[in-house]
């Protein structure tokens, strides 16, 4: 896994992990010189909320994406809600990807405009490389 910053001499506002049976990438956003709505910042919010999506997989607070993610999101906006305007649209957000593995069948959830790009493999060595030829 890797990730960089959208920009030379910026923060990386993205976040990239995975755990057991559970892989995540998020793409912070935001409006720059917003930091008298929200004092942590898009690294920091993209950061934790992907931290915490992981952290409750493993503890096994959910196991439905969905479920995983609204709870991270409320975990997230509670650790802030005191200090920070988190109702304000400007406030810092992200985009979401996952993909799981749960008793042999692949889930995956997108939010906003990620993608979970899935695709096939091969052992035919007929197949071509975009994927295998039908028959």
């Amino acid at each position: 896994m890797a990730s960089r910053p959208g920009h030379a001499g910026r923060i990386n506002e993205d976040f990239v992990g995975a755990t057991t049976g559970l892989a995540v990438l998020l793409d912070g956003a935001g409006i720059p010189n917003t930091e008298a709505i929200c004092v942590h910042g898009v690294a920091w919010y993209a950061s934790t909320l992907g931290s915490t999506m992981l952290s409750c997989w493993a503890r096994r607070e959910a196991v439905d994406l969905r479920a995983v993610l609204a709870r991270a999101i409320e975990e997230v906006a509670g650790r802030h809600r005191n200090t920070c305007d988190i109702a304000d649209p400007s406030s810092p957000q992200a985009t979401v990807a996952m993909v799981a593995v749960q008793d042999q069948t692949l889930h995956y959830l997108a939010l906003a405009d990620a993608f979970v790009v899935l695709g096939t493999r091969s052992t035919d060595p007929s197949s071509s490389r975009t994927g295998a030829r039908s028959r």
